[in-house]
């Protein structure tokens, strides 16, 4: 364009100044030309390459001064194409500045002014801008409206940058105010767009975005998946040093969440290497607030304070509201937490929630409220700090955030057991089911202690004893010094406790008045109950004299193995005369008295966790062989059976597989609870079976179970089986017909295949599941029902969400309580089980 100005050159110097980075002559020349220019077109031109300057220089406060400058000049400017390249450049740095109403009056104006001219890439950028201010302002369903217009806008010029650079936009809202589902939606379009149209450069940091978020929702497995493919992303088509900070902080995020803390630290160590030369405030803030919470992770919470407040002080300098202060604030609230300074905690915690309000943030408004219970709970306010808890876990619930859902449920669990709630359990289950399906292994290992602390507070040993085996390994493996301290605290009761009862309620292991002195071999007898166990080996040795030790009996133990074997048996000696178990790690180690001396059993087990029966077990065989060792010779033990045959009204669930066992042990444990109960699992996996088995174990056992399959049931029909009609209703309707769950009434009703239901069904799904009223068809009076609801599906329900299949509000509904059943392919211990069992019953059904 030609400039009206003649000294046209004067911008050229200028502009080479710029480039040369000698941005204060180049400062110093505009001032002199601004100064010095009559035209408003020219002054402006100036003002905007002043501001460009000062801007490369983060000259923040002179660039706000710029920017009034360039407002006022701007409803004087009659030169079309340079309003608009001021009123866009002014947009950018409005919202820069948090000046968002001011932007979105600017942004739409400049929209009415272009509204006759042909679509453009400033239609498109225009928009896209509004739209951001109108995020920023909480606007949602506006803030779309113009992004989405912002991408027709990109797509019709073919600036496909500008389309994913908008989706990107549309998710890192939605993840703002917690919507996580649809952020990842168009995380995931604006990921397919960049692979359809070959911009290889975006996909490294969308695909670090959905990681993020898979992240807060404890989806793992996903978010290394993730992390994988944007780090390949960039190794082959590059990155910025920026971007591949973003994904180092991703990935100690993802660590710190897993409690990997000497991998977060390495992760951290790497970031503080390239943090000084980047510059970014941004970046410094999520640095500090990161290694804090690695700080109090590690129990050093006086250092997390100071990298709390580094974080704080450095967001209030960038934005006062921000996102960054809002997580300082409730990471300086959990850090006082601990300190036991709970005025100032609840100070912090209640401003970070203040701001969520102000930011839709319904995450980091749920977190802060969760530690507010917990100081409500050092206050001793145990029953408000309950009701706070469960109100987060329900917003939890809300966010479709199982993960921090299950950590809040895990607390109410503690909470439970140590008041002697018998509902402590059930919150524990459902917490390690919600940690299992996240691949968490850190977390499995604490829903497990607070599992085995419930059992302990109710006297349920054997069932304390096989979670506390699950989660001493793990938390060993993660160097957790807190939790390893517990947990032999706990083991130590726990063995106690067992020994106590073994001593009341049984006296011998078998009948010794049925034992015939010269049948049985102390060998056999050996032999026979580490098989009865499925152990590995075993071995019966005893000591009359002091420093002496003499082997008995030993079944399938290697001649190296016998020094340390029979050292334990000298450790458990020096534990004192009244130690008589032990059983740290999967092997059992038992003390018993010999005629003039101690006796020792040992059993090395097979790596699974002990049951009941097998601890049971090994201490009254140890009184057998108490009683053989003082009285006379040893006699023949018959073996039992370790296969697990449950039954089930006529039908059978035949298993020894240790997933399904705790599946079977899960669902005594929520038979009763007044939930919605989802089964997923392959065809054939017996998802029948278990929904009966769920029935059986309840309280309504003796009413109906009524067993529905939606995929054998026309669409057309289904709504009025389920929930009966009235004489009239349709053409082929002759008399009045109860639907299912009126039959069910009292009952439990399981929908098979749940996800072949239409609409129409799905909806008045909802509608019963809220609140257990049905209408029938053709009638205008309804009723209240007493039903249990089970459904199953072998579809992935989140996929049939995710393709607009199934209403995302039912799915939340139904999955009350997820159950997910293993195909047999993943159950091959239990195939020589089923073979037997079908063989048997064919047999006996053919008379053969």
């Amino acid at each position: 364009m030609v400039m009206k100005d003649p000294r046209r050159w004067i911008m050229e110097e200028i502009m080479e100044l710029y480039r040369s980075r000698r941005y204060e002559e180049a400062l110093e020349l505009c001032r002199r030309e601004i100064a010095r220019a009559k035209s408003p077109d020219v002054k402006v031109r100036l003002e905007l390459m002043r501001a460009r300057i000062l801007l490369a220089r983060d000259r923040s406060s002179e660039l706000r001064e710029e920017l009034e400058i360039l407002s006022s000049y701007f409803e004087e400017l009659r030169d079309l194409e340079l309003r608009t390249e001021t009123g866009v450049f002014l947009l950018r740095y409005l919202i820069r500045f948090g000046k968002y109403d001011e932007a979105i009056e600017k942004g739409k104006e400049l929209l009415e002014i272009l509204k006759d001219r042909q679509i453009n890439r400033t239609h498109a950028l225009i928009s896209m801008l509004v739209g951001d201010a109108l995020l920023k302002k909480g606007k949602l369903g506006d803030a779309e409206d113009f992004l989405i217009d912002a991408i027709a806008a990109f797509r019709r010029i073919g600036e496909h940058d500008g389309v994913v650079s908008c989706y990107n936009r549309l998710a890192k809202a939605m993840k703002d105010v917690s919507r996580f589902s649809r952020a990842l939606e168009f995380l995931e379009k604006a990921a397919d767009y960049a692979k359809k149209h070959g911009l290889d450069t975006f996909l490294g940091p969308l695909y670090g975005n959905q990681a993020v978020i898979l992240i807060k929702l404890g989806h793992f497995r996903r978010a290394e998946e993730l992390i994988e493919l944007a780090g390949r992303s960039y190794e082959t088509h590059g990155a910025n040093s920026h971007e591949k900070m973003q994904l180092t902080f991703t990935e100690v995020f993802l660590h710190l969440q897993k409690h990997e803390l000497e991998r977060a630290g390495r992760g951290l160590s790497e970031v503080q290497k390239v943090l000084v030369e980047s510059g970014d405030p941004r970046a410094e803030a999520l640095f500090h607030e990161l290694v804090g919470i690695l700080k109090l992770k590690k129990g050093e919470a006086e250092n997390a304070l100071h990298h709390f407040r580094k974080s704080l002080e450095i967001g209030e300098r960038i934005a006062p509201r921000s996102e960054i202060v809002n997580q300082a604030k409730r990471w300086l609230g959990e850090a006082y937490l601990v300190l036991g300074e709970l005025e100032k905690a609840a100070d912090c915690l209640r401003e970070s929630i203040e701001i969520s309000d102000e930011m839709g943030d319904g995450y980091e408004r749920a977190a802060a409220l969760r530690a507010l219970g917990h100081v409500e709970l050092k206050r001793g306010n145990r029953e408000k700090a309950v009701k706070v808890l469960r109100r987060v876990s329900d917003l939890f619930e809300s966010m479709g955030n199982e993960f921090e859902k299950a950590v809040t449920l895990l607390d109410i669990a503690v909470i439970a057991a140590k008041n002697r709630d018998s509902r402590a359990d059930t919150f524990a289950a459902m917490a390690l089911r919600a940690f299992e399906l996240s691949g968490s292994e850190y977390w499995k290992a604490r829903a497990a202690y607070a599992l085995a602390t419930a059992y302990g507070a109710q006297k349920k040993y054997a069932e304390a004893f096989r979670e506390l085996e699950r989660a001493e390994e793990t938390f060993s493996k993660f160097g957790d010094e807190e939790y390893i301290a517990r947990s032999n605290e706990l083991r130590d009761q726990i063995d106690a406790a067992l020994v106590a009862v073994a001593s009341k309620e049984f006296n011998y292991f078998f009948r010794k008045d049925r034992i015939e002195r010269d049948e049985v071999k102390v060998k056999l007898l050996l032999e026979n109950f580490v098989r009865e166990l499925d152990a590995v080996s075993g071995l019966i040795a005893f000591s009359d004299v002091p420093g002496e030790i003499k082997v008995e009996a030993a079944y399938n133990v290697d001649r190296e193995d016998l020094t340390p074997i029979l050292s334990e048996f000298d450790a458990l000696m020096a534990e004192g005369r009244n130690v008589r178990f032990s059983s740290r790690g999967n092997d059992l180690r038992v003390r018993f008295r010999t005629a003039t001396g101690n006796g020792f059993l040992y059993i090395k087990g097979n790596g699974r966790p002990l049951s009941k029966e097998d601890i049971l077990g090994a201490l009254h065989f140890s009184d057998l062989l108490e009683y053989l060792f003082r009285t006379q010779p040893l006699s023949r033990n018959e073996g039992r059976t370790v296969s697990i045959v449950i039954p089930s009204e006529n039908r059978y669930i035949v298993t020894r597989n240790p997933e399904m066992l705790d599946i079977l042990a899960f669902i005594e444990k929520i038979s009763d609870l007044p939930l919605p109960v989802l089964i997923y699992g392959e065809t054939g996996t017996g998802k029948e079976l278990i929904a009966r088995y769920i029935h059986r174990k309840s309280r309504r056992s003796s009413k109906p179970f009524v067993p529905v399959n939606c995929a054998n049931i026309p669409t057309s029909i289904l709504e009025s089986e389920l929930f009966g009609f009235k004489k009239g209703a349709f053409t082929d309707a002759y008399e009045d017909r109860k639907g299912w769950f009126e039959v069910a009434d009292g009952g439990t009703i399981f929908l098979d295949e749940v996800a072949e239901a239409g609409p129409t069904v799905q909806a008045k799904l909802l509608r019963f599941l809220e609140d257990k009223i049905i209408t029938p068809l053709g009638s205008r009076e309804s009723r209240k029902v007493d039903v249990r609801f089970l459904a199953a599906t072998n579809r992935r329900l989140e996929d049939e969400v995710r393709e607009g299949r199934f209403r995302e509000d039912l799915y939340y509904r139904l999955k009350g309580v997820l159950i997910e059943l293993p195909p047999l392919r993943e159950r091959r211990d239990d195939i020589p089980l089923l073979a037997s069992y079908f063989l048997e019953k064919v047999r006996t059904e053919l008379g053969i």
